[in-house]
């Protein structure tokens, strides 16, 4: 017998994951090391890239729809992708 657990997809889109990313000229993070000057998208982000409010903001609509769903108890797993813009 194969057990095949419900699935549900919700998509959140965020505008640096749909448009790709490049730091202005000169720009420095947190440290105050100089960013490479380069276009950086979706594969680069949490690995080469860490955009801080983009984490924040992909953590809270997690956690909104886990609460909203009641689903906070359970082994849940999320695909984001609705079109939002962060700064």
């Amino acid at each position: 017998m194969v057990f095949l657990p419900h699935i549900r997809v919700v998509r959140v889109g965020i505008d640096k994951d749909l448009e790709g990313y490049r730091p202005t000229k000169g720009k420095r993070d947190k440290y105050g090391i100089e960013i490479e000057d380069r276009e950086y998208n979706i594969k680069d982000y949490d690995k080469n890239l860490v955009l801080e409010k983009r984490t924040e903001l992909v953590a809270k609509r997690v956690s909104d729809f886990l609460k909203k769903n009641n689903l906070t108890r359970h082994l849940t797993a999320i695909y984001l992708t609705t079109f939002m813009r962060i700064s």
